[in-house]
């Protein structure tokens, strides 16, 4: 069997990036099925142009953009389900025993400033989002640059600003249930809800420093010694 040259793989890359692929992980891997789909094949490589258009052919309606919508999904999915885990585990035997204790704790805290000042109350609540929203900024301003776009990049940030937006919808809506009952910020049933609301945020954020980015940083320095500079 034939084995296609550097200049030959590197033109059937450029190729691929040509049709709208945008991620590293998957022109790689357009990249080496078409160049092992045109090897097998056992053909003149003289017009590498035109068989690369018949294998182009074969990728259905949408061609290669399916395949990295598809990827997308997939990879979000694989992380999401990654956040979802992680916060869940907080709420099963033995650690949602740890939880129950946090979410009490936080309520009594809660009660009690709100009766000294509602400032304080108020501020202690909102820490979380704040402090989620710095994690995203210091990783989006820290992340080590490549000259590639990664899919990996993509999904982790997605994940992250997920985290963040279902934290924000359950404490903003447990904030305008109190609201609407027209609770104080010294009621200690209104303040019991808002603690289950400030906990969830607060495991988000654990679950998103201690699973998931180790995850992702483990990930991406593989895919990072693969990348042709």
């Amino acid at each position: 069997m034939k084995t296609l040259s550097t200049n030959q793989i590197q033109e059937i890359r450029e190729f691929v990036i040509s049709k709208d692929i945008k991620y590293y992980e998957i022109i790689e891997e357009l990249t080496d099925h078409l160049a092992s789909s045109i090897e097998e094949k056992n053909t003149s490589y003289e017009n590498l142009e035109k068989l690369l258009q018949l294998e182009y052919e074969n990728f259905g309606s949408f061609k290669f953009l399916s395949i990295q919508e598809d990827k997308e999904r997939r990879k979000f999915r694989e992380y999401k389900t990654l956040f979802f885990d992680g916060v869940k585990i907080f709420f099963t035997l033995p650690l949602i025993i740890t939880t129950i204790a946090i979410i009490l704790l936080i309520t009594l805290t809660l009660n009690l400033l709100g009766s000294f000042n509602p400032i304080f109350s108020m501020l202690l609540m909102m820490s979380p989002i704040v402090l989620f929203s710095c994690i995203y900024l210091k990783d989006f301003l820290s992340k080590k640059r490549t000259k590639v776009k990664l899919l990996l990049d993509r999904t982790y940030q997605s994940t992250v600003t997920f985290a963040l937006i279902i934290s924000s919808i359950y404490y903003g809506g447990l904030r305008e249930a109190r609201k609407l009952f027209e609770l104080s910020l010294d009621d200690l049933k209104a303040n019991f809800f808002l603690a289950i609301g400030y906990t969830i945020s607060i495991l988000s954020i654990y679950v998103v420093l201690k699973v998931i980015r180790p995850i992702y940083t483990k990930e991406k320095e593989i895919i990072i010694k693969t990348v042709i500079e």
